[in-house]
This record gives C-alpha cells, structure tokens and sequence, in this order.
C-alpha cells in the first residue's frame, strides 16, 4: 500500500518531462508557395512559417489557417533546402497557363520561382522543395476558417 503514491509520483514526473515544448529560435520566416491558371484563373496560395504554422489563402477571398503536424526536424531541413536553393537557382520565371510558384521572404530579399511554362523545366531543387513543401500541405488539418473581404 505504501508504494501507491510513488507510483503516483513516477508517473506525474514522466507527464511533466514529456510535456517540453520545443524552443524556436531566430525571427520568423515564410515560405509562401501555390498554385494557379488554368481556364477559371484561380490560385491558391499557401503560406508556410519557420515556426510551423500554414496559412491557405485563394482567389475567393477566403483565409483559412491549418495546424500541421511537422516536426522541427523536417521544418529545418525544408528552410534548408530553401536557403539552399536561394543561394544557388537563378530566379526562374517561366509561368505557363497553369502555374506554380514559390516565393522565399527572408529580411531584405525576396526571390520568385514560377514555372509551368512545356518550353522550360524548372530546377532540381526547386521541384524538390515545393514537393516537400505539398508533402507538409497535405497533413495539414484546418484549425480556424475566416472570411476575409
């Protein structure tokens, strides 16, 4: 009888320690990416923070704001392969009449990669970073809908 409140004990201190929230460090940065064109014209925009947060915006004027399930690990090897392909991909602009874009928003620069266009091929690591990017978009869940005008 006298063990119970150790137990109790124990497991209160395993709750506690696995309660720590990661500590993100460094300014906020965005990735802002999406699709668009084709006959009706509509994009859809997505906007993805260093700190996990994505935001959904279209053309119908709506903003929905999803929670995602990415851990920091991923998180960091996307902002990665970003940094990386903003040091070494050349801005690609070739939109076609359905189109896709990336957008890297850092402090004082802001590089756009559009592609689409059958005549041109978009770079390696720009197609691999916007798959990984469409990889985080479809876990997202939404968390709270608001209609902006």
């Amino acid at each position: 009888m006298k063990t119970t409140p150790l137990y109790i004990i124990i497991f209160a201190l395993f709750l506690f320690a696995s309660c720590k929230t990661a500590k993100l460090k460094g300014p906020e940065r965005y990735i802002v990416f999406g699709h668009g064109g084709g006959f009706v014209g509509k994009e859809h925009t997505y906007k993805l923070s260093s700190y996990g947060k994505l935001t959904v915006a279209n053309t119908e004027d709506s903003v929905r704001e999803l929670k995602i399930k990415v851990s920091q690990k991923n998180l960091k090897k996307i902002f990665a392969l970003a940094d990386s392909v903003q040091k070494t991909a050349v801005l690609f602009v070739h939109p076609g009449n359905v189109y896709y874009f990336i957008s890297l928003k850092n402090n004082t620069r802001i590089p756009d990669y559009t592609w689409g266009e059958t005549n041109y091929t978009a770079p390696e690591p720009l197609m691999r970073l916007y798959e990984m990017l469409n990889q985080v978009k479809s876990t997202a869940k939404v968390l709270k809908s608001q209609i902006t005008l």
